[in-house]
């Protein structure tokens, strides 16, 4: 331990044990160290000692202060600071990741996805301090660190409260504030009153970095780099890498531009640039004919770049600013909103003045309450356990909520809670009259309407509808969301028959489906949704007699939006006001693979939205049903190169099973609302995949491919059981089982066959084939998988549990004790199985990144007649 680390851990002993230096930049060295109070590992930055003598311990204390009330899900929080023995330090949480510099130094250049995903998470973290008046200084890679790929920003404010500690005798200590590759031009030159546009200069230079595997501008020295920065203009990020869309090029450029003035107005802009397919700049602007004449408004918004592709029916407004009195509300640190949820994790009152959201602690959910006309927050007492979405009675006095497979119901201001009804399996709901409530029950296969005092009221069978919204006549249903993706009515007369909306395009004839999820309807004249990529979007009805829509307009991007369930974290109170939380979609998330001794690592595939996904026989490939935007790919990847091809692709893509020689795949495609089949495809050869035939009302997935003539069919949809396929024969035989189940899995030496009952929860295992006994598995369990011939897999409500029990043939009762195989809170529960095994037994799952909770949600006053104006405008 040299002189310096010797004394600084004698000046801290007590607060923080000093372990060892991670590392030194041009302002501090960094240490790892050990919170003695919390029990925790930190990072104490250590101002390098000349850098203190010319700020002072007095003044850089109070300086730095500005920056700890800083809260933002991409911000690294500051936890301490002071003086102590002549050290000037700080205090930040340790990340156990790696920084953008190092994934850079080792890449060169990142997927043009993942490097605009980085850009916008930072520019919302830079908004959210701007908007506080902090402008960061010093935005490069090296402070910006990856978390499981989560992006968050360090040192925010430091090089700020450097400066202006230092009174402008920066000079002094030899040291430069800002790295030369990264300064905007207004840095360079050293100007007194440096703005947050420069922020976005800096950002700017780390996207074209990450796109392009160099800065802006390069050279031999740092006065070379300094001077390109001032007098050169860089080149576009297209000629460096071809493959970079327009639009990003584009916001790129706007953003490196010389003069403040000339780039965005916001960093939030910049970002909605980077995510508007329609955005252009300078030439390319020009270019476009309909520039001159669209109108100035105050919010980015875009062509949505499915009805783009579909259609041509989208367009692009170049807007700016979102409504003046937009605010975020924090929530506490330690009752964040639970946003990895399936459901919507929150519910707005009807008249804007308070939400309810789930939090999770200790691995327990429950209800809290957050005013949006104070500062109240607070729990709500006896909601522990809640799954799925709250809802509100329309006079806000009484909450309805899910817990223990019951609906319950209790006061908003505390008392008795009160159960009204059993549910199976719901996914969403709304508290539509006084003395109604709707939910979507069995995976959104029935609709229930439940009277809060006294209990259900009538069930009926739908095909599939979740995040039902009663129409005001009632005798119709909003449905949509989900894997389909498309809007649609359900009639209750005839409920099993979708009526989809359409998007018509007046000048070709041409109509298509209105992609999206959570279709919310306003004013019976225009539909709000959530686009596939979690941008917030409006359109208008043109008949609903005929169902059909006119242009869509993109108006809110980073919405959060749940994969599954296609939920959208946002709600609209009836005056007008919006509430959202921001962020990426809630089920991109990276595939782990867990050992048998509990060793986790990723598996080398990127992070993507994955549905369905299974190991080959042989554990090379991977087959995966990944979610895109309007539709659904099947990818094989292989697990030593991370290579992948696309194998099909639909409106649904159904769980994959391999055949045992690892030559086939068998899965369910679902290509639109007519085409749907069961598919067995010959990999690696060019011929065509063969349909199964099978009895109308049958679509499922793919369970087990026991052998070369036994496929086994779980049926998810209609009153079609079980199905045991031979795709050897012509035409393929098929067996009925006794049973209906989605989830449906026969024991790898076939002994055994496990079932979940379609609509409920709990797992039952009966001998095979004889079928002619049964024992109960687990009475919480859900999507049963053989781990191997005596191992059984599940999964239980309680979000990131996994178990397995041991067969044993010879006992009684063949059914050994729960055995916990994972704990992770981070688990993305998806559609068909949630989880898979290896052939060695290794368990793989999907896990969310760490923001899978929310600290803040952002509050848009009048945001109903902004909207309504903006979608007018786009269908004149």
């Amino acid at each position: 331990m040299n002189t310096v680390e010797s004394r600084l851990t004698a000046a801290l002993a007590g607060r923080y044990r000093i372990e060892r230096e991670l590392g030194a930049g041009g302002m501090a060295t960094v240490y790892l160290a050990h919170d003695v109070k919390h029990d925790r590992k930190v990072a104490v930055k250590v101002l390098k000692p000349e850098l203190a003598a010319v700020i002072g311990a007095e003044r850089f204390v109070v300086e730095i202060k500005t920056t700890a009330a800083l809260q933002h899900p991409h911000i690294l929080p500051l936890f301490d600071s002071g003086e102590a023995d002549g050290f000037l330090y700080y205090v930040m949480p340790f990340i156990d990741g790696e920084t953008l510099r190092a994934k850079l130094d080792r890449e060169t250049q990142l997927g043009v996805e993942e490097a605009v995903r980085i850009t916008i998470a930072v520019a919302d973290a830079l908004e959210q301090a701007h908007r506080q008046g902090v402008v960061h200084r010093d935005i490069k890679p090296e402070n910006i660190l990856l978390q499981d790929g989560r992006p968050v920003v360090a040192d925010f404010g430091i090089a700020l409260a450097v400066s202006a500690a230092a009174g402008g005798r920066m000079t002094e200590t030899g040291l430069s504030l800002g790295t030369p590759h990264y300064m905007s031009p207004e840095q360079a030159t050293a100007e007194k009153d440096i703005t947050a546009r420069s922020d976005q200069y800096s950002l700017a230079s780390v996207c074209y970095e990450m796109l392009s595997g160099e800065p802006p501008h390069m050279g031999n020295s740092a006065q070379q780099i300094i001077m390109k920065i001032i007098t050169e203009p860089a080149q576009p990020v297209t000629k460096l890498r071809k493959a970079v869309p327009s639009n990003v090029d584009a916001a790129v450029a706007k953003a490196l531009e010389k003069l403040p003035a000339d780039r965005f107005e916001s960093t939030k802009a910049f970002a909605a640039a980077l995510g508007d397919p329609a955005f252009r700049y300078g030439a390319d602007a020009a270019l476009d004919a309909s520039a001159a004449s669209r109108p100035k408004s105050r919010w980015v918004i875009a062509a949505i770049a499915t009805a783009t592709a579909v259609a041509g029916l989208a367009i692009g407004l170049s807007l700016g600013e979102p409504a003046s009195g937009a605010r975020d509300l924090g929530l506490p640190i330690t009752a964040p909103m639970d946003v990895g949820d399936q459901s919507e994790a929150f519910v707005l009152a009807r008249d804007g003045s308070f939400f309810v959201y789930i939090t999770r602690t200790a691995g327990q959910s429950s209800l809290w309450l957050r005013r949006t006309d104070g500062q109240e927050v607070r729990a709500i007492p006896g909601t522990e356990g809640v799954v799925g979405k709250p809802m509100l009675s329309p006079d806000g006095t009484r909450i309805a909520f899910t817990a223990g497979n019951e609906l319950r119901v209790t006061a908003v201001a505390g008392g008795p809670v009160k159960t009204v009804a059993p549910t199976a399996l719901p996914l969403s709901g709304r508290w539509i009259s006084a003395r109604e409530i709707l939910i979507d029950e069995d995976d959104g296969r029935r609709l229930t309407w439940v009277d809060p005092d006294n209990g259900p009221v009538r069930s009926v069978e739908v095909g599939y509808c979740i995040q039902p919204h009663l129409l005001a006549d009632g005798a119709r249903v909003l449905c949509g969301g989900g894997a389909d993706q498309y809007a649609s009515l359900r009639e209750l007369d005839h409920p099993a028959v979708a009526l989809p909306f359409l998007r018509a395009d007046t000048t070709s004839g041409v109509e298509s489906l209105l992609l999206g999820s959570d279709f919310h309807l306003v004013d019976d004249d225009y539909l709000v949704y959530m686009a596939g990529d979690g941008t917030l979007t409006g359109t208008r009805i043109l008949d609903m007699a005929a169902r059909t829509v006119g242009r869509s307009v993109s108006l809110i991007p980073g919405v959060r939006r749940n994969i599954y369930t296609g939920a959208g974290q946002f709600e609209l109170a009836d005056e007008g006001t919006l509430a959202y939380v921001p962020g990426a979609n809630a089920a991109i998330g990276r595939l782990m693979r867990v050992t048998r001794a509990g060793l986790v690592t990723p598996l080398p595939v990127p992070a993507a939205a994955y549905l369905r996904y299974t190991i080959s026989p042989d554990g090379q490939r991977l087959a995966a049903s990944v979610e895109g935007v309007g539709q659904q790919e099947l990818r094989v990847y292989d697990l030593a190169s991370g290579q992948s091809q696309a194998v099909d692709r639909g409106l649904l893509v159904g769980g994959a099973s391999w055949s045992p020689d690892g030559r086939h795949l068998a899965y369910w495609l679902e290509r639109d609302l007519t085409d749907q089949r069961l598919l067995v495809r010959e990999l690696d050869s060019p011929a065509a995949p063969r349909t199964m035939t099978l009895p109308t009302g049958a679509a499922g997935q793919a369970s087990s491919f026991l052998s070369r003539d036994s496929l086994l069919l779980g049926v998810g949809r209609g009153s079609v059981a079980a199905l045991m396929i031979d795709p050897s024969s012509e035409p393929p035989r098929i067996d009925t089982l006794p049973f209906g189940s989605f989830f449906v899995a026969i024991s790898p030496d076939r002994r055994w066959i496990a079932i979940q009952d379609q609509g409920v929860v709990g797992i039952r295992l009966m001998p095979w084939p004889a079928m002619n006994r049964q024992w109960l598995v687990d009475a919480e369990g859900s999507e049963p998988l053989w781990r191997s011939a005596t191992e059984l897999g599940f999964q239980t409500p309680q979000r990131g549990m996994l178990y397995q029990v041991r067969i044993n043939a010879a006992a009684g009762n063949p059914v050994g004790p729960r055995e916990s195989i994972l704990n992770d809170p981070r688990f993305i529960d998806t559609a068909g199985w949630s989880y898979a095994f290896a052939p060695n037994g290794d368990l793989v799952y999907l896990q969310a990144p760490p923001d899978y909770q929310s600290y803040y949600v952002r509050m848009v006053p009048r945001w109903t007649e902004q909207m309504k104006r903006l979608v007018d405008e786009a269908n004149r």
